[in-house]
């Protein structure tokens, strides 16, 4: 389902279980699966930056922040709509 899976979170609400699929520097991965805690379903596979490693998701299970190691981003997933809502650019050299 997806290359590499690297990181699984349950959201706050218990709801969801968020895979990051960060896949390697040669074959790098774009995915966070969406898994159904009550069912163990497959929901949806989401598209994000290149090589989803870490997700956290705020307190209110309203939105999760997915790091992609591979292209300096942030994702933020809106978890009603479980669309990818922005895409924050990283800094390459906090010096």
């Amino acid at each position: 389902m997806g290359v590499v899976p690297i990181q699984a979170f349950v959201s706050p609400a218990g709801q969801y279980l968020l895979v990051a699929n960060q896949g390697t520097e040669e074959y790098p991965g774009r995915t966070v699966l969406i898994i159904d805690t009550k069912t163990f379903d497959f929901v949806r596979t989401v598209e994000t930056g290149v090589g989803a490693h870490g997700v956290t998701i705020d307190p209110t299970s309203r939105h999760a922040y997915i790091t992609n190691t591979f292209d300096d981003t942030v994702s933020v997933l809106d978890l009603k709509t479980l669309k990818v809502v922005d895409l924050a650019m990283g800094v390459d050299d906090c010096t």
